[in-house]
């Protein structure tokens, strides 16, 4: 069955196979991505009740990765709002093998 031509998923598959491509570079090239270490030691800042530029809810996979990304200008503010339960770093194996997904 023939399906009709959908530019945006051309572009979408465009982009990605382009940004897949230059992660690949980028690796090949030594280069290594940014690591965040999300430790209980880690400093957090204190919401000082100022202006927000970008409010995130759900600090799960996709939330963190979109708030990592937008809190890298140093001009912007980004808050991530999240009331799940916080489990230590070494229990996520387990937990995400007793998941029902």
């Amino acid at each position: 069955m023939h399906q009709p031509e959908n530019p945006a998923r051309r572009t979408l598959l465009a982009q990605t196979v382009a940004g897949s491509a230059a992660l690949a570079l980028g690796s090949l090239l030594g280069g290594a991505p940014g690591v965040a270490s999300a430790t209980a030691e880690t400093p957090r800042k204190a919401f000082d009740g100022g202006r927000i530029d970008v409010l995130i809810v759900g600090g799960g996979s996709a939330g963190a990765v979109l708030a990592r990304r937008l809190s890298e200008r140093g001009d912007r503010r980004v808050l991530l709002l999240e009331a799940g339960q916080a489990y230590p770093a070494w229990d996520y194996p387990r937990i995400s093998a007793l998941s029902l997904i």
